[in-house]
């Protein structure tokens, strides 16, 4: 026989089954928890008083929240660790010259396109 979930487990299991549902649930998340872990705690534990049942529900609500933010703080560190290692894979290359000899610093602006572009077309040209 395999081993009881606790009433945490199953809430949180229905928690994220209520968000996969419903993505955009902010307002009355709360709500439809507050609904959902009552009828856990009904099923799996009727005999908690009121003062118990807040508690309970305030202690689910933070350790929610807690697990939210170590979601994020892990999704935060994927990312930059991302960001690195492409930063890492693209290093800056040797700065764009132009035939006539200038290093350009941004050769797509258009003021610097109309004063070199007729370079790039001399040194195409057959000599």
């Amino acid at each position: 026989m395999s081993e009881p979930v606790s009433l945490f487990a199953e809430v949180t299991a229905a928690a994220d089954a209520l968000r996969r549902d419903n993505p955009d649930l902010r307002e009355a998340l709360a709500e439809e928890l507050q609904l959902l872990l009552r009828e856990v705690q009904k099923r799996r534990m009727p005999e908690l008083s009121t003062v118990e049942w807040i508690e309970l529900f305030r202690t689910s609500g933070l350790a929610c929240a807690a697990r939210c933010e170590r979601q994020r703080e892990e999704a935060i560190a994927w990312t930059i660790a991302k960001i690195d290692k492409y930063a890492r894979a693209n290093v800056p290359k040797d700065p764009w010259v132009c035939p006539c000899g200038e290093v350009l610093e941004n050769p797509t602006d258009p003021a610097v396109m109309a004063v070199h572009q007729p370079h790039y077309l001399a040194a195409k040209q057959p000599r």
